[in-house]
């Protein structure tokens, strides 16, 4: 399977357009807009108030999260369809990602002959990297920023010029800006540069990165104003504790979760769990003692092991999580795959078959992974044209609420998380899934909310959206 340079090329190319297939097939085939879940509509409203102050200069209000998604998407928004321009975002900063760990490997590695099928399963097949490329989410851009810095860390750290200076500030930058986590996963790199300019005494580097990082923070204070260092109270950094380490049980404002390993564990599943890479755990051992040698290999895992300790010690679990520090999993694993595939050099079949099963394994947990996204999508589609065709003015939700804006329901909707009602207007409807919402909301406000309306009003059942999600009309206890 040792390629000419020529088809070599040709093969890299058809990796970094793949995505593009990809998004033509599942935006326009599929039918799927990259909406899901209460994030991505929050991404999305917060995005069009971005466009209405550039028109109008109203203020876009403040949210949780950084800026620059909804920001990009909103730049972009200007000329084309907003929720296109978000979802587009995601998909190019794959084919971003895909190039850049080429030319890491390519960097870090004498032997590379595997680099393009390795990448091929064991990212852009990555399932919850497949699965985050195509919704609308902060999440692969940032995987971006965060490659892109990487690439550039290891261009100073040999050159030691401006150039690689400026561009990995930049991205790293960018990269927290986008997802205020991604800090824990480039502080190793940033460490080592300080070092080395301090080390070099290449003081103007200091002066032109406080430059690039004033002019790139100003965007942010300038929206979120006095709102923008809310993210240090998160409750999650609040409680961050090292007791979470062995802990897989959780309460906190978002109802009460039960995971099943402990966060230790969950935080190094991404090798043996099928939300990434399955086989990982197996390409594990064939890692040979010398690699300890390669110390751009151990920088790599140490980023690795910084971010799972950090999550081991946050009250909560999410797969997603993960894909910040998910290219460097990749990047560490590569010399086993290319060990294993020199294993199989004279068993042409067998390396043949052994690539294929792995391809078809990943595409399948990508597909599975990406139904449950699509059905909500779905779901969210279909209850919010249901809530706007409707004749009810009044709408009593939770969870699926987060959706009518994105599809323009232009009703009174109350949100039954947000405050404890003692009275609720009859006639109205109420979106509820009990069977969902049960255990984790047991005592808080959506459950709360749920037993006052069953005990002292009639629910009348007006459509059952299937999976526990029904719709009911509010009438007065005859």
């Amino acid at each position: 399977m040792k390629l000419h340079l020529k088809n070599y090329f040709n093969l890299k190319t058809l990796l970094l357009l793949s995505p593009v297939f990809l998004f033509i097939i599942i935006r326009y085939l599929i039918g799927f807009n990259g909406l899901y879940g209460q994030d991505s509509h929050e991404y999305y409203r917060y995005s069009r108030a971005i466009i209405d102050f550039f028109k109008t200069g109203n203020s876009p209000g403040d949210y949780f999260w950084p800026i620059y998604y909804p920001a990009f998407g909103a730049v972009l928004g200007l000329f084309i369809d907003n929720l296109f321009s978000l979802q587009l975002i995601s998909f190019l900063s794959l084919s971003g990602c895909l190039y850049f760990l080429l030319k890491i490997i390519d960097n870090i590695y004498i032997e590379k002959n595997y680099s393009v099928i390795y990448l091929l399963i064991t990212f852009l097949f990555a399932p919850y990297v497949f699965r985050n490329s195509i919704v609308v989410m902060s999440d692969l851009l940032t995987v971006f920023f965060i490659t892109s810095s990487f690439f550039f860390f290891l261009g100073y750290i040999n050159k030691n010029g401006a150039n690689q200076f400026i561009f990995f500030t930049v991205f790293s930058l960018l990269a927290v800006l986008t997802r205020y986590a991604a800090a824990v996963v480039v502080i190793v790199p940033s460490i080592i540069i300080f070092y080395e300019i301090i080390r070099k005494k290449n003081f103007s580097h200091i002066i032109i990165g406080i430059v690039i990082a004033t002019l790139l923070i100003i965007p942010h204070i300038l929206i979120r104003k006095s709102n923008s260092t809310e993210f240090l109270g998160h409750e999650w950094l609040q409680k961050w504790s090292l007791l979470n380490f062995i802990k897989r049980d959780f309460v906190t404002p978002d109802g009460t979760e039960h995971f099943r390993f402990p966060n230790i564990l969950n935080s190094f599943s991404t090798i043996f769990f099928p939300t990434y890479l399955i086989f990982g755990i197996v390409l594990v051992f064939f890692l040979q003692k010398k690699i300890f040698n390669n110390k751009l290999w151990l920088i790599s895992l140490s980023v690795i092991l910084i971010y799972a300790l950090f999550l081991s010690g946050i009250p909560y679990q999410n797969q997603r999580f993960f894909l910040l520090s998910y290219p460097f999993v990749v990047i560490i694993l590569y010399p086993a795959f290319e060990r294993m595939m020199s294993y199989l050099q004279n068993k042409k079949g067998l390396k043949y078959l052994i690539i294929a099963f792995m391809l078809v394994v990943q595409l399948f947990f990508c597909l599975y992974f990406f139904k449950s996204a699509y059905d909500r999508n779905i779901l969210e589609k279909e209850i919010s044209g249901y809530v706007m065709n409707s004749g009810y003015q009044n709408v009593y939700a939770f969870d699926i609420d987060v959706s009518f804006s994105s599809y323009g329901v232009d009703k009174n909707v109350f949100n039954l998380w947000k405050e404890k009602y003692n009275d609720f207007k009859t006639g109205s409807v109420v979106i509820f899934n009990e069977d969902k919402f049960r255990n984790q909301w047991a005592g808080k406000n959506p459950m709360l909310n749920w037993i006052e309306l069953k005990t002292n009003y009639n629910l009348i059942e007006m459509k059952d959206f299937g999976n526990g999600w029904k719709a009911y009309e509010i009438h007065p206890v005859r």
